[in-house]
């Protein structure tokens, strides 16, 4: 009886290695070439893509070593076609003027868009400069949600290096 046992065991576990083996060998043959073709398609894909890491400021940024208030907008790539929104003011002498954080989809070159309570937002590219507006001016109060003291998010900023 024991026998049987040990001999119906030893069947099952090298019918069970043979098997594992085979499957290895089939599993590498394919996986080579995909992930050779996979390596391309990255390749191609990083090279026709653009992706962006910049930072914007209002005006005061030039001044801020005087006291003077300021907004920062950095804009970085989460995909091709995405980027992430991090709105910041001066914290360290007054309370931050503005803030936001937000993701925003491309929408033309150079332009991308972000929904802020229900609100249609732009955010556009262009020489050295960022420019944030509404794409229906009567919604161009949502801007100034995002800061106190009568500020808005709405205007031109200047690239900083």
């Amino acid at each position: 009886m024991k026998t049987r046992l040990f001999t119906l065991a030893l069947l099952l576990t090298s019918g069970l290695v043979l098997t594992s083996c085979k499957e290895q060998v089939k599993e590498n043959s394919t996986e080579t070439p995909t992930a050779v073709e996979n390596t391309q398609e990255t390749t191609e894909t990083t090279a026709d893509t653009k992706l962006i890491d910049l930072t914007f400021a209002s005006e005061g940024y030039a001044t801020r070593e005087a006291g003077s208030d300021w907004v920062k907008v950095n804009l970085k790539s989460t995909s091709p076609d995405q980027v992430t929104i991090v709105v910041s003011s001066r914290e360290d002498i007054k309370k931050p003027t503005c803030s936001l954080e937000t993701v925003a989809t491309k929408v033309a070159d150079n332009t991308y868009q972000a929904v802020l309570q229900n609100s249609q937002v732009n955010f556009s590219l262009g020489e050295g400069q960022l420019t944030i507006d509404t794409v229906n001016e009567s919604d161009r109060g949502v801007l100034s949600f995002y800061c106190s003291g009568g500020g808005s998010l709405q205007g031109t900023y200047t690239a900083v290096d």
